[in-house]
């Protein structure tokens, strides 16, 4: 059984419509919202931080690194960066901002923030900035995610594509998974197999993608959840709680449990809605 509890502006929630939370290494749970960032401490919000400059918009993605820093992407292309308790705002080229939609850490603990209208920034450990456009010239970014073999996936408003990285942080499009077209895709997250990855589009539903290196052809696209009410469902956040279970934002419907078998197939499922306790339906983020 789960309890739920909801929290909103008459309990001092900066505003109603959530994008992102994220907890820092003290415990305390950071919040986006359309107006800005909200601290909670588990009693109370706060949204006033002395001495900060903080962007009022909206805070779309966020990211708890190795160092344990805490990265905010805004709809306005600015950045937060909350390290022992204070911020520090970067602001990259003005031509290049726009709404940053991911926010990812590499291997050698660069961070890569997803543009969605002009590419990709990689904040390198010396905080050097690195813009990389023109792989993704044309195309309207929405989400990406590291292979298990160091590759890039990334997911578009128009389906999901593959990049090789080679070189110095020189990267390659080979192609578009087939399978996965004419769709924005939202969400990307690692399996619980080897070359296994769940994804979620916008209103058609889950994926499980399997295969490895930087050919399209490598790859198997898998539609699911078809005959668990996921057709044309629209799911902005995937969670894996240990190695059994699937949680699954539905936009507009709740969110989904699923129990996995080893294989990933899925299997019994609950759907926490209003009359499960759920108190709203639109939920973005897990």
């Amino acid at each position: 059984t789960y309890q739920f509890s909801s929290f909103g502006i008459e309990d001092g929630l900066c505003h109603e419509f959530t994008y992102t939370i994220n907890q820092d290494e003290n415990g305390f749970l950071w919040i986006g919202t359309t107006q800005g960032l909200c601290r909670f401490d588990g009693y109370n919000f706060e949204s006033e931080f002395r001495g900060d400059t903080l962007p009022a918009t909206i805070t779309n993605t966020s990211l708890l690194d190795s160092q344990g820093r805490l990265w905010f992407g805004h709809t306005d292309g600015l950045i937060s960066v909350l390290q022992d308790r204070k911020f520090k705002v970067i602001k990259p080229n003005a031509d290049f901002r726009s709404v940053i939609n991911e926010i990812v850490e590499d291997e050698n603990g660069n961070i890569l923030l997803l543009f969605q209208q002009s590419g990709v920034l990689i904040i390198k450990p010396d905080n050097a900035l690195k813009y990389i456009s023109e792989p993704f010239a044309g195309k309207f970014l929405s989400s990406m995610h590291f292979t298990e073999d160091g590759n890039l996936l990334v997911g578009t408003f128009d389906g999901l594509s593959l990049y090789r990285i080679s070189g110095e942080d020189e990267f390659v499009h080979t192609g578009n998974l087939p399978g996965i077209q004419y769709t924005r895709v939202q969400s990307i997250v690692k399996g619980i197999n080897e070359n296994s990855y769940w994804i979620g589009t916008e209103d058609e539903g889950l994926f499980k993608l399997t295969g490895n290196g930087y050919n399209p052809e490598n790859y198997t696209v898998q539609k699911v959840g078809v005959d668990k009410g996921l057709e044309y469902s629209s799911i902005p956040s995937i969670v894996i709680d240990g190695t059994r279970r699937l949680w699954i934002s539905d936009y507009g419907n709740g969110v989904y449990r699923f129990d996995i078998d080893d294989e990933e197939n899925l299997l019994s499922s609950v759907l926490f809605d209003k009359k499960k306790g759920l108190p709203n339906h639109y939920i973005n983020n897990m």
